[in-house]
């Protein structure tokens, strides 16, 4: 590939690449990218000798025959621009002469436009807040951007704002190495020159074991041997960027302009971590398709992280066993439901409901999924933390979003189930030792709508061989093709029927029956489904 066209694949925006395709064409001939619209066809981009707006009738007469033909032929001037094989724009050029160089240009351009447009639609969003509290929120923000370079460089500069630090870095753990992603003013031979007083690599050894490090004054440090470092090392803070339970790095932070880092400090950089961390997970997974795969389709990437959201094993206790399993109507859905460990002998049972499909609502329930997990550092109180959270989440939500949102913690002990509902459906309580369904009330309201709202607690007593099931609302409005609805009565019926098999027999037993009454016909809503049963 000669210089020209590796500057070209090296682009990050549209406006680059025209820039660079005027710069590097060997004649003065236009150009312009078509994409197929409702008028007809609709000029991207393209220099100034192109055409621009809606194709002119000769034009566009010539671009409906092309795109119709079967192979979208690359012969003559109007040069087809493929990613994975499917041909999703025309490339027009107005000199016949260059043809043979534009064609390299197109097989270039393919892959390379979808990455620039996918990467200014990654980049339009920005923070602008100086307190921690706004910093915290600007780190649920970190979710919108898929470029990893972006993400850590807003990362670090959040950290580094945040704690009035003079220098940092963020390291990240790469096939079992330890590599720099980002230096903001710490250089990587500073970072891997920290021993500890028995010469072992002293960062290392506490990234790999997700370790926090906070050291207050260095100097007087039994931890770090600073003696043979060249620079002033007064205070060093490093937390761990760990998504599901596995060690991806750690933010690094030396010398705090305020005077020595501390334990506050500490606490605040982690639940930035915190939040941050899948965040950066999805950002490596999106780096690694983009480099075998030149870049991955957005859709893609948001089912990836709508996936990685659901709970990969289900928790089983002496006195409970659970399953659960999700439907999305679309690669990105927005439902979703997890088990969190409360505690000894408590489990926290969640599931919500994001309004829309696709990246939107995937992104929704990120943040609301990453909100409650650094909530949940802090407080257990169901009510605070609720409240909390959507005081939170409605800033950062867009006006036509919000989520119907379930969270209960059911104690071992006792048997009782605590939940607080923003506007999601209580569960369905099967008690096979006097046939009987429980139910209560949907109440509260969703989150994202209205800050300031209130989310008080409920209490129900379970017993043995009760089966629960929550769900969302794909489920009773689930329709056949004679466009009548599963409802919840059938789905009684179905708990009804297989209570007394395994939990997650059980479980499929109603997946299947759903299935078998929608019949193949259109999913209009996610279906997503969590299942108790008490021992």
């Amino acid at each position: 590939m000669d210089s020209g066209l590796a500057r070209l694949e090296s682009c990050l925006d549209t406006a680059e690449i025209r820039a660079t395709l005027d710069e590097i064409r060997p004649s003065e001939s236009p150009w312009s990218v078509w994409v197929p619209s409702a008028d007809g066809f609709a000029c991207l981009f393209g220099n100034e000798g192109g055409a621009s707006g809606v194709a002119e009738p000769i034009l566009a007469e010539r671009l409906t025959a092309w795109w119709s033909a079967a192979d979208e032929s690359d012969e003559g001037d109007l040069l087809p621009l493929r990613f994975r094989d499917e041909t999703y724009a025309a490339l027009w050029v107005g000199n016949d002469e260059d043809l043979a160089w534009w064609r390299d240009v197109a097989r270039v351009l393919g892959a390379g436009l979808v990455k620039a447009q996918l990467y200014e639609s990654a980049s339009r969003e920005s923070a602008s807040s100086g307190t921690k509290l706004d910093a915290l929120n600007e780190a649920g923000e970190l979710v919108r951007h898929v470029d990893l370079q972006v993400l850590l460089t807003k990362l670090m500069e959040l950290s580094i704002r945040i704690m009035h630090a003079q220098v940092g870095a963020i390291v990240l753990l790469r096939d079992g190495e330890l590599t720099t992603g980002i230096e903001w003013g710490l250089r990587e031979e500073f970072l891997f020159a920290l021993r500890s007083p028995d010469g072992e690599p002293f960062l290392r050894r506490h990234v790999e074991r997700g370790e926090p490090i906070l050291i207050a004054d260095a100097s007087s440090s039994q931890e770090l041997d600073v003696s043979k470092l060249d620079v002033d090392l007064r205070s060093l803070l490093a937390v761990p960027l760990i998504a599901q339970q596995r060690p991806l790095g750690a933010i690094v932070i030396v010398n705090s302009g305020d005077g020595s880092l501390d334990a506050q400090d500490a606490d605040v950089l982690a639940t930035i971590a915190n939040m941050a961390a899948t965040a950066v997970e999805n950002a490596v997974l999106y780096e690694q398709t983009r480099e075998h795969e030149r870049i991955a389709h957005e859709m893609n990437l948001a089912s990836q992280i709508q996936r990685s959201l659901l709970p990969k094993s289900f928790p089983e206790t002496p006195a409970l066993e659970t399953a659960g399993w999700c439907m999305s109507a679309s690669e990105t859905g927005g439902d979703f439901f997890d088990f969190l460990d409360m505690g000894p002998g408590r489990t926290g049972i969640v599931i919500g409901d994001a309004t829309g499909h696709g990246m939107g609502a995937a992104l929704i329930v990120f943040i609301a999924r990453s909100t409650l997990k650094a909530l949940l550092d802090g407080e257990s109180d169901l009510e605070k933390v609720v409240t909390r959270m959507n005081d939170l989440v409605e800033r950062d939500f867009d006006d036509d979003r919000f989520m119907t949102f379930f969270f209960g913690v059911f104690d071992d002990a006792t048997r009782e189930l605590v939940f607080t509902s923003a506007g999601h459906d209580p569960p369905i309580i099967y008690r096979p030792r006097t046939d009987e369904f429980i139910e209560r009330i949907a109440t509260g309201t969703p989150l994202g709508i209205l800050p300031g709202m209130d989310f008080p607690t409920e209490r129900i007593q379970l017993e043995p061989g009760d089966f629960l099931a929550l769900g969302t609302d794909g489920i009773w409005e689930a329709q056949d093709a004679e466009r009548h609805f599963y409802g919840k009565d059938r789905l009684k019926a179905s708990m009804r029927e297989c209570h007394g098999l395994p939990v997650g027999e059980a479980a499929e037993r109603i997946r299947e029956d759903i299935l078998a009454f929608h019949g193949g016909a259109e999913q209009n809503d996610d279906i997503t489904a969590v299942f108790c049963r008490i021992r």
